[in-house]
């Protein structure tokens, strides 16, 4: 009789686990998702913030060119000024005698 009410309790106790490692399961492929799911986001919002760079780096570059383009124009206006100006210098007269 003591094998019985044995047989009995792990009978129970095996049905009231029936359907537990489904459960289980369930929960697990549900945080395998959320994961995902967050592992995805990441990486559009990586893709967003890289573009973003792209863009301030190729506008850092376009301003960089233009600085040294209007540096390259002051260099030649003030030497253009400099020849217009000794250009202008009234002319010394050389006797040959």
């Amino acid at each position: 009789m003591p094998h019985e009410r044995l047989r009995s309790k792990t009978r129970v106790q095996v049905q009231a686990q029936r359907g537990v490692g489904l459960i289980e399961a369930l929960i697990a492929f549900l945080v395998l998702s959320l994961g995902m799911l967050a592992i995805a986001r990441v990486q559009s919002d990586m893709r967003a913030h890289a573009e973003l760079a792209r863009q301030r780096t190729e506008a850092v570059r376009i301003a960089q060119q233009d600085i040294e383009t209007l540096r390259a124009y002051s260099v030649l206006t003030s030497t253009a000024g400099a020849i217009w100006s000794y250009e202008r210098a009234p002319a010394v007269e050389v006797s040959t005698e």
